[in-house]
């Protein structure tokens, strides 16, 4: 399983309303979730993957599932944090987003951005109300605040990006 590939899947799927065939290749696969995380072979790219799988296992019958992907997404999130990377809060986030734990959820994205976190497309999209993970704090104010400092933190730097100079960085 290829970044970005799963966590591109994983949110079409969900956003398009076919979470149920997302939860079907998951199960396809026959395996638990700490084979899964070996699988994906990298804890960044299980922490970005495993809040979408379980989101769809919840959706489509696999409560306990979903349950068990997410405490070990939890754990690794935890481990993950204590490296100093801004990225592992976020990640957290999500986990605890879809947790149901909307301050802790919340918090932690806050942490992120103060840390100068921004999404990395095409992981994360750059517009964090689009994130599938996030979906259940999103209509929360302190959400759309933080949702709004990163979209103008981008918007800033896009603007100080010199667009006569692209021609050079595509000859390199």
């Amino acid at each position: 399983m290829l970044p970005p590939l799963t966590e591109n899947a994983g949110r079409v799927y969900l956003l398009s309303g076919r979470g149920a065939r997302f939860a079907e290749r998951y199960r396809s696969l026959k395996l638990g979730p700490s084979e899964f995380q070996k699988l994906l072979d990298d804890d960044e790219h299980f922490l970005n993957v495993a809040p979408l799988v379980a989101l769809a296992l919840r959706e489509n019958g696999g409560s306990a599932e979903a349950n068990q992907l997410l405490a070990l997404a939890e754990t690794a999130g935890k481990e993950a944090i204590r490296t100093g990377d801004a990225g592992a809060a976020a990640q957290l986030a999500r986990v605890y987003a879809v947790q149901g734990r909307r301050d802790e959820a919340i918090s932690m994205l806050s942490a992120a951005i103060s840390r100068n976190w921004l999404p990395q497309p095409p992981m994360l999209l750059v517009d964090l109300s689009l994130d599938p993970a996030l979906a259940s704090i999103k209509q929360d104010p302190r959400f759309q605040r933080l949702r709004r400092q990163v979209l103008a933190t981008i918007a800033r730097e896009r603007a100080r990006v010199d667009v006569s100079l692209l021609p050079q960085a595509k000859a390199a």
